[in-house]
């Protein structure tokens, strides 16, 4: 009875919690006043899809918007193509939505909601239900994701679909059910289809059975998983061949800006290092366990070498992410030379809250004890942080789908430090970490007030 008394005060608590952030948010972005060019671009084709579902293309509101404004500097080519640049999905449930007469609000905010209660899942699944409640109040009241569902932006939709397809890969890990591991492919493949990096799991998966699982890869799951998801993605690879021919691929290229770009190449060479290590990590792992210096010491002198790398990163910010006044940097539109470097989204995100700081460091930080589905989490969160440090570009929702694992890793981190001073023997070492608790505890709330105060709430920027 006490347990089904708890699992309904948990549900009451995360339901109470989704349905507050649900209508505060879509009240917000009801009432901003202004709308990012992108968002215009996603209600004309929810419209036009709407009518007809082949009518996926900007074409038309670009030759409008000229019309109009016939002074206007030259748009993007991409809005002239006879298919927009990133795959329909997310349109497609906007038009859904406007079929059932429902405001468009609903469907980035509905998406960043579910991805909540997907969160408060995953921290229940790998932890317990205090660290996945702390998780999910967290992720509700985190800015940027926020700031991005009160836009008709579809970096939601995309997340809740990485996410979830993350937490069932797990869920079908821990109760060795191989249905979930075929619906985590077909959850990753939704995201591919809202937008391309939402394919970012799949390498996840793989670098997870070559490090930590082999004899995965003798089950052949992994090779099903790729299969399933890349059949669900090839729905939009069929429409670009029925539309471009078979010049298909390259015109899709085109239209995102990767032929002879900067971004290809980088990303190439990293896609090339990370597969030769993945090769040969049989051949490197027996050498290293006959050498000198072991594969242990070698992985802890990488883990001190990036921990540095890190603090170098943020030396220069140190007072910002402690201080609950200070707010980051955030636009209309994108300054002229505007070059944040890349170490953009470890410095910025870490100026939202101290807990992605805590999750930043805990990427290094591990012990014997550490469960490998933890390590599962960090492959993922070094996949995406990487990818977009490459592809450049840099804004806060870009590096969405890394959010939610970044806050289990920094929850996770704070409880696996706080038993060294609840467990002391020395009281005012005791005494000092329960000072420290409860000061960084108020320094989280209040600052997570304060800047959705100064931003969310306000909703008067595009560029954060």
């Amino acid at each position: 009875m006490k347990i089904r008394i708890q699992n309904i005060g948990t549900v009451f608590f995360i339901g109470l919690l989704c349905t507050a952030v649900l209508v505060l948010r879509y009240h917000v972005a009801r009432t901003t006043r202004y709308v990012s060019f992108d968002e215009s671009v996603y209600f004309s084709m929810a419209q036009q899809v709407a009518q007809d579902w082949r009518n996926y293309t900007s074409r038309p509101y670009a030759e409008a918007f000229l019309k109009k404004f016939p002074s206007q500097e030259s748009l993007p080519e991409y809005l002239f193509h006879p298919l927009y640049k990133h795959p329909p999905l997310f349109t497609f449930f906007n038009a859904l939505a406007l079929k059932l007469s429902l405001p468009l609000e609903f469907v980035p905010i509905g998406f960043s909601v579910l991805t909540v209660i997907v969160t408060y899942l995953l921290g229940a699944l790998i932890f317990d239900k205090r660290i996945a409640i702390i998780c999910a109040l967290l992720l509700a009241a985190d800015p940027i994701n926020a700031l991005t569902s009160q836009r008709l932006w579809p970096d939601t939709t995309m997340v809740f679909f990485m996410v979830s397809g993350v937490y069932f890969f797990i869920y079908a890990l821990i109760k060795q059910k191989t249905l979930f591991y075929y619906l985590s492919a077909g959850l990753i493949g939704l995201a591919s289809l809202t937008k391309y990096p939402g394919l970012l799991p799949l390498g996840g998966i793989w670098i997870y059975a070559v490090i930590y699982d082999r004899p995965m890869l003798k089950t052949k799951i992994p090779l099903k998983i790729t299969f399933i998801t890349l059949f669900v993605f090839s729905t939009w690879l069929v429409w670009l061949w029925v539309v471009y021919g078979t010049s298909f691929i390259y015109q899709n290229f085109k239209i995102n800006g990767l032929i002879f770009s900067s971004r290809t190449i980088p990303i190439l060479a990293l896609c090339l290092i990370v597969n030769i290590y993945l090769i040969f990590y049989p051949y490197f792992k027996n050498k290293l366990e006959h050498a000198y210096l072991n594969h242990i010491r070698l992985s802890l002198l990488i883990r001190v070498f990036l921990l540095c790398g890190l603090i170098f990163c943020l030396k220069d910010y140190i007072v910002a992410i402690f201080s609950i006044y200070h707010v980051p940097n955030f636009f209309w539109k994108a300054p002229e030379n505007y070059n944040p470097g890349r170490c953009f989204y470890f410095y910025q995100l870490s100026q939202y809250s101290p807990v992605f700081l805590f999750g930043l460091i805990a990427l290094f930080w591990q012990n014997k004890r550490e469960h490998k589905l933890l390590s599962f989490i960090k492959i993922h969160i070094i996949i995406i942080i990487l990818f977009f440090m490459v592809w450049g570009s840099q804004q806060s929702r870009y590096i969405l789908p890394a959010i939610p694992f970044l806050i289990l890793l920094g929850v996770d981190l704070g409880r696996r430090i706080f038993p060294f001073f609840s467990h002391t023997n020395c009281l005012v070492i005791k005494k000092l970490g329960y000072f420290l608790l409860i000061i960084m505890i108020a320094v989280i709330i209040i600052k997570a007030i304060y800047i959705n105060l100064t931003m969310s709430l306000t909703n008067a920027m595009f560029y954060y």
